[in-house]
């Protein structure tokens, strides 16, 4: 879920397979969760849009350039970064209205991005922000291995530990990796073509620009639907664009005010 900023003057090709993939992705998401608060079961939807969240996560880590210890702190501060305003929000509601019981220490783990270690944690999308973060260390640690056998064998022992210790669904091990090795081997390279040769680069561009706001809606979609159906008790079906269009309005200035903390803070 990283987007390096978009230059319309540059003559940069955007992957427009991973910008649809991602887009979609969001809005599966999306509606899990908007039908999961009215006990509707649509537990394939999830399953196939975290599915898709870390092919891209992986497929975008190996356009990476710079060392491998920038790119870390690169990701590091993309994800961590915009969740920590959300997630400070998210405890100091649930302070006042107590919307599920915790402690301190799990507010603590949960403000760090390790909910995925909390049992029913406060916002429940924050257990993928954890997921996220296992998945881009354990690359880190992998891309500073030389010796291909090596490499081979750090692979083998993690997808142990994170399927078989952590219980991380082989799915999403195999996506994630599966993506970082499509764009290893650069077997979409035939892409650029396409879109050149249809005149696609607008509509790519746009794309781009709309799949960047993807991980801002992400973060802020849950609390406007418990807000939307839980509080106001907007009734279903009325509720569905009532929540999705505020998402949008607050995810577009969201993000943006994001950007701007992240560009003072970088080097």
């Amino acid at each position: 879920m990283n987007n390096p900023s978009l230059n319309q003057n540059t003559t940069k090709t955007y992957s427009l397979w991973a910008s649809i993939v991602r887009i979609v992705a969001t809005l599966l998401i999306f509606l899990f969760h908007y039908e999961g608060l009215y006990h509707h079961s649509l537990s394939p939807l999830d399953i196939a849009a975290i599915t898709m969240f870390l092919l891209i996560s992986g497929y975008l880590s190996g356009q990476s350039e710079g060392s491998v210890h920038t790119w870390l702190i690169k990701r590091l501060k993309q994800i961590l970064i915009p969740y920590w305003p959300v997630i400070f929000l998210v405890l100091l509601i649930n302070y006042f209205i107590q919307y599920k019981p915790t402690t301190a220490s799990h507010n603590i783990m949960i403000f760090l991005g390790l909910s995925y270690f909390v049992e029913d944690p406060v916002y429940v999308i924050s257990w993928f922000i954890t997921l996220i973060l296992i998945f881009y260390v354990d690359l880190y640690f992998f891309r500073l291995i030389k010796p291909f056998i090596l490499k081979i064998l750090f692979l083998t022992a993690s997808y142990f530990v994170i399927c078989g210790y952590l219980y991380v669904s082989v799915i999403y091990f195999l996506s994630f990796y599966i993506g970082y090795f499509l764009q290893y081997l650069n077997l979409f390279a035939f892409e650029s073509v396409g879109i050149k040769r249809f005149g696609l680069e607008n509509f790519n561009r746009g794309l781009y620009r709309i799949q960047s706001y993807c991980y801002a809606f992400f973060l802020i979609h849950g609390g406007v639907l418990l807000f939307i159906i839980k509080v106001c008790h907007v009734l279903e079906p009325y509720s569905l664009l009532t929540a999705f269009m505020p998402t949008v309005f607050i995810t577009y200035f969201y993000k943006n005010f994001i950007d701007q903390i992240i560009k003072r803070i970088s080097p």
